[in-house]
């Protein structure tokens, strides 16, 4: 269903473009079709072969994920392709494609689709309010940071501030500088959107609507035994990799709302406080993860 769902939902998308076809150039409508095709694909796969789709899940829907984010169409700045990117998410649970894999092919998806200068020069994010607005967004997270424990050790530059490092915006200074100033506050803005719709929402919404069919996948894979040969190690070092960072996620997330989920063998966040502390300093380092090369590019 939810297969069906996303190819019609990508096809009605499609569709007012490919209405002007002897307007569109050769390539674009090449590629229009094609994504419609992949998708297609991909459905058809999982309804006539379910075993064979849900045995290979996770090669099939990384496969889907490159492949359809590589098309150069989606470089076009369009703010609606986060809203794409988070779509894509929503509707693969965790039993098809498990929780590192599906934030890794996220993080993939966000630096394909992302063209912040582009979009940054479009007349609404270069209207006067939409940057009086931004360096509202700059304030607060400033004081976010400081309010935190250890949060001013995670602002760059001696304790700077990123309002500060991006510069003035306000107009007192020169044409040239308030331009670059605004233009490096709407970068680090929309980074720090893109990781919000992008990571950290499909990352609590996946693990808070998590079936039993995932959980029960996830024990399986825990008492597998380890493979032989150099190749069996390395995938055995890559499975305890993800294994410890699945468990720091799961933690910080909680357990999920519609499965009974055993309470983890090192549990680091006893308490919903000190999970939401650690929520915060996570949306810090965020910020200043997402801020900081904007704020570089404007200094």
């Amino acid at each position: 269903m939810l297969s069906m769902w996303a190819v019609m939902a990508h096809t009605a998308g499609q569709l007012p473009p490919l209405m002007a076809w002897a307007d569109l150039p050769a390539g674009e409508r090449a590629q229009r079709l094609a994504s419609i095709l992949l998708m297609l694909a991909f459905h058809l796969l999982l309804s006539g072969a379910p075993r064979f789709y849900l045995r290979y899940s996770t090669q099939l829907q990384t496969a889907l994920r490159l492949l359809y984010y590589a098309f150069p169409l989606l470089r076009k700045p369009r703010g609606s392709r986060l809203v794409a990117v988070l779509m894509t998410s929503l509707i693969t649970p965790l039993h098809l494609l498990p929780l590192v894999p599906h934030l890794l092919l996220q993080l993939y998806a966000v630096l394909m689709v992302r063209n912040n200068a582009s979009l940054c020069a479009a007349p609404l994010l270069a209207h006067p309010v939409t940057q009086r607005r931004l360096r509202r967004l700059y304030h607060v997270m400033d004081m976010l940071l400081l309010v935190l424990p250890t949060g001013a050790l995670l602002l760059p530059g001696g304790g700077a501030s990123m309002l500060d490092r991006t510069g003035s915006s306000d107009g007192s200074g020169g044409g040239i500088q308030h331009s670059s100033a605004a233009s490096a506050q709407c970068e680090g803005a929309l980074n720090f959107l893109a990781a919000i719709l992008g990571l950290l929402l499909p990352l609590v919404f996946l693990l808070k609507t998590e079936h039993a069919a995932s959980l029960a996948r996830i024990q399986m894979r825990r008492t597998r035994a380890p493979s032989c040969g150099v190749l069996g190690l390395l995938v055995s070092a890559w499975h305890r990799v993800e294994a410890g960072i699945e468990e720091v996620l799961r933690q910080l997330v909680g357990s999920s709302w519609l499965a009974v989920e055993p309470p983890p063998p090192n549990r680091w966040l006893a308490s919903e406080g000190e999970r939401a502390v650690a929520w915060l300093l996570l949306l810090a380092a965020t910020w200043v993860w997402c801020a900081a090369p904007a704020a570089a590019t404007a200094t």
